[in-house]
Formats: C-alpha cells, sequence, structure tokens
C-alpha cells in the first residue's frame, strides 16, 4: 500500500519503479494536499504516541487501502472489522467493518486530538457494531481487554 501512494498507481508495472526526492516529499499526492512524507509521517507519530502496543499486539492492520479493506471485508462475518490508517486524514486512523447486513462501512479517522481525549481500544469498545477483530477473528473484548481504561 505504501507503493501505491509513492508510485501513485495500483499495480508496479516494472517501468519507472524509482521514487524521486519530489514524489517523496514535495509534490502532493493525487487529490490530497500533502506529501508522501506528510502522510506516513503522521502516522509514524499517531503510532508512536498512541497505537504501538496495539499494533505490536496484532491488532492494527494499518496499511491497507480502501477497497481492499471494503473487499476483505465483504468476505467475513458480519461484526468483523479491521483498524487501517487513513489514507485522506493525515495522522487518522479509521475502523472499517462489515455489518449483519452483509454491507462494509468506514468510520471517519481518528486522529491524535481524539485519541488524547479518549484512547483507540476505549472507542473500539464503545461500538456494538465491532465484534470480531481481522485478522485474528479474535472477539473484540477477548482481544482489546488489556488496553481498555481501568476504571474505578
Amino acid at each position: 500500500f505504501p507503493d501505491e501512494k509513492l508510485f501513485r498507481r495500483n499495480i508496479i508495472n516494472g517501468e519507472e519503479d524509482y521514487i524521486t526526492w519530489a514524489q517523496f516529499c514535495k509534490e502532493p499526492l493525487p487529490d490530497r494536499s500533502f506529501t508522501f512524507w506528510d502522510w506516513f509521517f503522521a502516522i509514524m507519530k499517531l503510532t508512536k504516541d498512541h497505537l504501538l502496543s496495539l499494533w505490536k499486539a496484532g491488532l492494527i492492520v494499518g496499511f491497507i487501502n480502501k477497497g481492499k479493506a471494503e473487499r476483505t471485508l465483504k468476505e467475513l462475518v458480519g461484526g468483523t472489522f479491521l483498524l487501517r490508517f487513513s489514507d485522506s486524514e493525515l495522522g487518522g486512523i479509521t475502523v472499517g467493518f462489515v455489518n449483519d447486513q452483509n454491507v462494509v462501512l468506514m468510520l471517519s479517522p481518528w486522529t491524535a486530538r481524539d485519541l488524547n481525549i479518549r484512547g483507540l481500544a476505549d472507542r473500539i469498545h464503545d461500538l456494538d457494531v465491532l465484534r470480531y477483530i481481522y485478522p485474528t477473528n479474535r472477539l473484540r473484548d477477548e482481544a482489546f481487554q488489556e488496553f481498555y481504561t481501568q476504571r474505578m
């Protein structure tokens, strides 16, 4: 997926499979106001500050484009969800899920500002439609339990 963004196409065909300095950090991505570097750096910062333990635990798919996420979820049982980095929001993570009518939906991305207010695991816990985490298919509460904020 990062190579799709860098090469600005879906399939690398072996021609011009190199990245120029301008493509990497100067030219905006197609239909975006930010560069690849801006996008990637914002994800790394979000991960370092808010997501590292969840990613290490295998709960974040991360670099998967929206189309592939939709196709993947369409084949799974209702209530299955995945966490992916947003293509459109700098430093955003989004939830994609398939509902019980086999319709795939993508939530608006959460950024560091949102996750400072309420952590990702707690936000996931708030959404009853999210039942199984992809790719492990573990029950949401089993997978995220150790990351929930403890309430007294």
